[in-house]
């Protein structure tokens, strides 16, 4: 991913793994203020935040890291209004989910993640269309067949 420049905050979810983590570099390359390094696994999405640092171009950078379980009720309230409510003006930013590939196909006996992907690009959707007021662009990124632990244990 290559971008002229980048001013803003960026949340990149997926984060701890390869796509996610290029993602929020990406960003922290290209300028970004601030970029939020998001997922359910909590060391690798600090080490991928840390590691942020070394790469930003701008000398204003801020990195976080946020582990979220979105199958965890103690999570919702985090991932839905954060600390500050649903309407704090951050100005513009970038929204980026790592989704899959999963998303346009079906694999047999993945019932619970396809649908579960398929419900986050509806998430999405909605959320790009209440998030262009507020100049936030949001895309999903959908990788086919990174070796993560989920495919791992599909494929045996």
């Amino acid at each position: 991913m290559m971008f002229t420049k980048v001013i803003g905050v960026a949340l990149v979810t997926g984060s701890a793994v390869v796509v996610g983590r290029e993602t929020g570099y990406a960003f922290t390359e290209a300028g970004a203020v601030t970029v939020v390094f998001v997922d359910i696994d909590s060391e690798g999405t600090k080490t991928s935040a840390e590691k942020s640092k070394k790469l930003a171009a701008n000398s204003k950078h801020q990195y976080f890291a946020v582990q979220v379980d979105v199958a965890d009720a103690d999570s919702e309230p985090l991932t839905t209004q954060g600390r500050h409510g649903d309407e704090r003006s951050l100005g513009r930013g970038f929204i980026v989910h790592i989704a899959s590939a999963f998303t346009y196909i079906a694999t047999p006996g993945m019932m619970a993640y396809v649908a579960s992907k398929n419900a986050m690009m509806g998430i999405v959707k909605v959320a790009v269309l209440d998030n262009a007021k507020r100049e936030i662009r949001i895309n999903a990124r959908c990788p086919i067949w990174e070796l993560t632990s989920l495919l791992k244990r599909g494929l045996h």
